[in-house]
């Protein structure tokens, strides 16, 4: 019995021992370990997720992007926006809202879209949604990844361009950004290494490059601020949006690129997509549907010089081989013009005045205005006579101010957006000799 008893005894430990569960820290400790690996595992799919949005809509801005090149080399112009007040199902819906006749059309303004954001048509832009039914985009290729359907504003002038005129597409854009937490201070002009970030002169105004965007398509994230979608007439409203996020809905012709600040007072989720005329004339060039502005202005003064010189001749009288190189009614301003050093002057004696073009003489219709609307210059370099033995090198030269449609002052810097054209005394005789020998 006794023997019975102490086998027992011993038994009973290792036993004991083997059936024994976690403690309360074990268990604790287990619970917290796991807590932590489980938010760590969240807070990395919550990040690849909102990164996943983010890439989705980069990409969706990208076929935005492509659909509206497709539309300028079918249509020769940009779209107006879409009604952001049409909902779905609505007649109108993603549709483009123009209206006007021919030369004059506009932005229908209703529903939603503004038309005359930094001026009246056709200048300053209009701010709707994309026009997805007019650009041939399912429904769902014109929202981000939130949702939200695409801003999506436009210059006025890009609305009204034509096959003649498409080529001379200008911006009036810009496209910023800041470093938190400093102020929304938008300088236009600013150097590249400013916050202009499609700037290419330190020049106000200057859009010698082209880079001014000339339409603009924007995602307003998460948050919404701002954004219009398709069941709602209404915009989610900016109240508690970072003042960076509003600069991208407010009515000016300005916008901020910020990087991605999640949430606080700097918080920034916008995505924007700035297009430049040039990122639409040159992929349209390459695919040979348009030609370059300068080859365009390039014929244009090709034809002006013909039409010019053919003008002289038939005024020439009796047998005197010389003549001047002036034209009935012309006109112009003191406007000094510094021309670049491949324009030669030698043996010139150059006005200090750039003329205008005379729009009285028949031969010259439809040319005294360069692609941008503006007026050629004409600047005669030689003022006496001249025919086969004039000894000056260039006696007239043609000048577009290109789409800025400015000089840059007196103190004009080469190689900005001026196109110049020099027609030289060799490149006279040759096309004289044409219409018959002086």
């Amino acid at each position: 019995m006794k023997h019975h008893f102490l086998r027992a005894l011993r038994n009973s430990t290792p036993a004991k021992e083997r059936q024994r569960g976690f403690s309360l820290i074990e268990i604790a400790l287990v619970l917290v370990i796991a807590g932590i690996a489980l938010g760590a595992g969240l807070s990395l799919l919550g990040a690849k997720t909102a990164q996943a949005k983010i890439d989705s809509t980069k990409t969706r801005t990208e076929a935005v992007r492509q659909a509206l090149v497709a539309f300028v080399s079918q249509n020769y112009r940009l779209p107006c926006p879409a009604a952001p007040g049409l909902v779905r199902g609505a007649a109108g819906y993603n549709t483009e809202q123009r209206s006007g006749v021919a030369g004059a059309e506009v932005c229908t303004a209703a529903s939603g879209l503004a038309n005359n954001i930094g001026g009246a048509a056709p200048a300053g832009v209009s701010r709707g949604t994309v026009p997805c039914a007019s650009l041939g985009l399912a429904d769902e290729a014109c929202t981000d990844a939130w949702g939200n359907r695409f801003t999506y504003f436009v210059r006025n002038s890009a609305i009204r361009l034509t096959v003649n005129t498409v080529s001379g597409m200008g911006g009036s854009m810009t496209v910023h950004k800041i470093i938190p937490p400093a102020a929304v201070v938008l300088t236009n002009g600013a150097a590249p290494t400013g916050n202009q970030i499609n700037a290419c002169s330190t020049t106000a105004g200057d859009n010698s490059c082209n880079l001014a965007a000339v339409a603009v398509v924007i995602s307003h994230g998460a948050n919404r601020g701002g954004g219009f979608v398709p069941e709602s007439a209404a915009a989610f409203p900016t109240a508690g949006v970072s003042a960076y996020e509003v600069a991208n809905t407010d009515n000016n012709i300005q916008f901020l690129q910020n990087d991605y600040v999640e949430s606080g007072a700097n918080s920034f989720d916008d995505i924007v997509l700035a297009i430049a005329p040039r990122d639409v004339i040159s992929s349209l060039s390459q695919n040979n549907v348009l030609k370059d502005p300068k080859v365009l202005m390039a014929e244009q003064f090709e034809t002006l010089k013909l039409a010019i010189l053919q003008n002289i001749y038939t005024s020439m009288s009796g047998t005197t081989p010389n003549r001047q190189i002036t034209l009935p009614t012309e006109s112009g301003a003191a406007a000094p013009y510094v021309f670049p050093p491949t324009v030669d002057f030698t043996g010139c004696t150059a006005p200090v005045t750039t003329l205008l073009l005379p729009t009285t003489v028949p031969a010259l219709t439809g040319l005294t205005n360069d692609l941008w609307g503006n007026a050629i210059r004409y600047r005669r370099a030689s003022t006496g006579a001249f025919g086969a033995a004039n000894a000056c090198t260039t006696p007239f030269v043609f000048v577009s101010y290109g789409p800025d449609g400015q000089t840059g002052g007196a103190g004009n810097i080469f190689g900005l957006d001026d196109i110049v054209f020099p027609v030289t005394q060799a490149v006279i005789n040759s096309a004289i000799v044409k219409f018959g020998g002086w």
